[in-house]
Formats: C-alpha cells, structure tokens, sequence
C-alpha cells in the first residue's frame, strides 16, 4: 500500500510538471513558429518567453526556429501595443512589463495611463461605497439594539437595577449613533463625489 502511494504520488508530480510544460509533444512536432510568436506577442509576452517554449521542446530534441518566432513577435507586438490596448490594460489594473518598442510604446502608454486612471477612481467610488454601506450597517444594528433595550426598559420583569444600567447603555448608545450618522452623513457624500469623479472620468476616455 506504501509503495502504491509512492507510485501514485510521483505520477501527480509528473502530471503537474507536464502541466506547466508551455507545448506538448504534439504541438512542438507542429509548430508555427511565426505564429507562436505572434500569440506570444499579442498576449504582451517578452520575446524571452519562447525560452520556456525551448526548454518544453527540448524534451522532444525539437529546437524553435528563432528567426521565425521573432518575426511573428514583432507582429504579435503591433496588435498588442496599440493606445487602446494599453487603456484596456490599465483599466482592469493589470502590469505592464515595458514589452513594447520604443516606437510602439508612447502611443500606449497613453492609453495605459488613461486606463489606469479610470481603474483607480472606479477603486476609490467601491471602497467609498463599501464604507458608507458598512457604517450604515453599523448604524442599523445599533438602532435595533437601543429599540431591544427600551423594550426591557418597560417591562415588569426587568429589575430596577438593571433599569439602572439600561439606561446607562441606552444613554451611551445614542452618543454612537449620533456620531454614526456624522460619520455615515460623511461617507455618503464621499461616495457620491468618488462616484461623479469616475463618471467624469469614464467620459473623458474613449476607446
């Protein structure tokens, strides 16, 4: 049964080290160079990256044809660095690792920086948002507490001893909640404003 494990574990580990292999056997027997290259490209990989195809093939005694996979790069590099590229990048946050040539990357740079822009003020309108909705939930629990306390506060089998410590914590629970509206007042209005400023924003970017 131990030796069964061993086995059994040692084929997972395989399978995973196949699993990060870039090709398989098959696609290195029939590879486009120029067209990998271009996929490579397009996807913003460094012209480095065929290295990780190299040593993938290796295990198959198959060499990629350099010249081919660079030609088809450069390419791949037209689709990928273009400003609208660059602003769907920098939209969703993503890296940019400074792939692009240098007569490709003004252009979108431009459109990475305007993405980018867009990605943090749509960053600050959810966290604004997500704080006014959980001072605001903040706010309601208590209120539902103070309303629990002064039912007790009323009732025949409450003590008047803990009358006395109800209206101590009711007394101090309506200082919260009036510093909870302040603050909740405060965040709402932040959130509209963050929200109106990655409105404006959105407007001004186009693409």
């Amino acid at each position: 049964m131990i030796l069964i494990g061993k086995v059994t574990f040692a084929m997972m580990l395989l399978a995973g080290l196949m699993g990060c292999a870039s090709m398989n056997k098959s696609e290195c027997l029939n590879a486009d160079w120029h067209m990998i290259g271009m996929e490579d490209g397009s996807q913003g990989q460094p012209v480095s990256h065929i290295g990780k195809h190299r040593k993938a093939c290796a295990d198959y005694k198959i060499k990629p044809d350099l010249a081919a996979y660079e030609a088809g790069h450069v390419a791949g590099m037209g689709q990928f660095c273009t400003e609208s590229n660059g602003f769907r990048l920098g939209k969703k946050g993503g890296f940019y690792s400074g792939v692009c040539p240098q007569e490709l990357e003004e252009a979108f740079l431009i459109g990475y920086d305007a993405g980018k822009q867009v990605h943090v003020a749509a960053m600050e309108a959810s966290r604004a948002a997500n704080a006014a909705k959980s001072n605001q939930a903040q706010l309601d629990k208590l209120k539902k507490d103070i309303k629990a306390k002064e039912a007790l506060l009323v009732s025949s089998k409450t003590s008047e001893m803990t009358r006395v410590h109800l209206l101590e914590e009711i007394k101090a629970d309506g200082k919260k909640v009036e510093e909870l509206e302040a603050k909740v007042l405060s965040l709402e209005s932040d959130k509209e404003e963050k929200q109106a400023e990655y409105d404006e924003i959105k407007k001004m970017y186009q693409y």
